[in-house]
């Protein structure tokens, strides 16, 4: 097995395909261990990006180089926070943040940028088969 965060990550896109693929999204994961792009929406010709970051204890989402997609109006994160990682049968919470607004959330730091839970929820807090109309 990979490491813990790797496990998370894999994880947490799996289960963002997964909720997409079950609301009729046309959407492709994207295989590699360093990438910026997580899942590949095609939204009737127009391709959409997805970066799937996933975090299952307390403390913040690493968010790395948000700035090279910030402008992009077609690029979104998904943030997954699972607060019993074990338990399968309990949901992770889902967080659907346009890239266009990223940088009013992140937490600039020295060493890396950060998300924290406490932020997307007092702003991204909603239903994800709500959220999930923006990739039809």
């Amino acid at each position: 097995m990979g490491t813990v965060n790797q496990e998370t990550g894999l994880a947490s896109e799996f289960y963002v395909l997964s909720a997409l693929l079950r609301n009729s999204v046309n959407a492709n994961i994207t295989l590699g261990n360093q990438k910026k792009v997580d899942i590949i929406v095609n939204n009737k010709g127009v391709a959409m990006t997805i970066d799937v970051k996933g975090l299952k204890s307390s403390g913040d989402f690493i968010i790395g180089n948000y700035f090279e997609s910030k402008d992009d109006k077609n690029h979104f994160y998904i943030f997954v926070y699972y607060s019993n990682f074990e338990n399968v049968k309990e949901n992770p919470e889902l967080f659907v943040v346009p890239a266009t607004e990223i940088s009013a959330i992140v937490k600039e730091r020295e060493s890396v940028n950060n998300v924290s839970i406490v932020s997307l929820r007092e702003k991204y807090s909603r239903d994800f088969s709500d959220a999930v109309k923006i990739f039809k």
